[in-house]
């Protein structure tokens, strides 16, 4: 079975590539652009969980927290 080649898109603003090892091991570099972090919270939250329409502001709400509180904490050490 071969590995996809290249750089594999999950969503927009995300990416992965990965790379198989002499010792068969695979490394996976995980990329995450800046506006990749709402859309990929969005994906992730409508996998694990079934919403209703009412849900939807606060669901809104707490990616644009989220996302914005990872922007300015991404830099820090």
């Amino acid at each position: 079975m071969r590995l996809p080649e290249g750089r594999q898109s999950i969503c927009p603003g995300v990416s992965y590539t990965l790379k198989a090892n002499r010792d068969l091991s695979i490394s996976i570099d995980f990329n995450v652009k800046w506006y990749g972090y709402p859309v990929l919270a969005w994906k992730t939250v409508h996998k694990e969980n079934n919403f209703k329409w009412y849900h939807y502001p606060v669901l809104v709400w707490l990616i644009a927290k989220h996302t914005i509180l990872y922007w300015f904490n991404r830099d820090k050490g």
